[in-house]
């Protein structure tokens, strides 16, 4: 196999990978080449049952700043998994900054979650000046 094939292999089957290992470096390669192309791979590697792989692909998300990445981030906002639901709200904030709808959503999250996680992140959020001031725990 030649790169390009891995490539194409990675964006095809490795999201239905039941090896975890195989899931977690196709995102790492997504993160790292920064493709347009690959944004869409990282949004179905956001809800993967595996918490690595899928806080992982939120993260990554911030360098693809299309309308799908943020509706995805949106909906991955209110996911099952506080881990991947406070990547997310940190995500949306780093893509857009403190706007009105975000602000909105953060003091939601803030006073409505159920989960310390979100909390949490949704507090330094509101806390912090500027986005790159906040501390990295998750």
């Amino acid at each position: 196999m030649n790169a390009a094939e891995v490539v194409e292999w990675l964006r095809g089957k490795a999201a239905s990978s039941p090896h975890v290992a195989v899931r977690r470096a196709a995102v790492a390669h997504f993160a790292k080449h920064k493709r347009p192309e690959d944004g869409e791979c990282l949004i179905a590697f956001a809800k993967d049952a595996d918490t690595d792989v899928a806080v992982s692909a939120v993260d990554a998300l911030v360098h693809w700043r299309t309308l799908a990445t943020i509706q995805a981030l949106r909906s991955l906002t209110s996911h099952r998994n506080p881990a991947v639901a406070a990547a997310a709200l940190a995500a949306l904030w780093k893509i857009e900054g403190p706007t009105v709808e975000n602000l909105f959503d953060v003091i939601e999250a803030a006073s409505k979650s159920r989960a310390w996680e979100v909390r949490v992140v949704a507090l330094d959020l509101l806390a912090t000046e500027k986005p790159e001031e906040r501390r990295h725990f998750i």
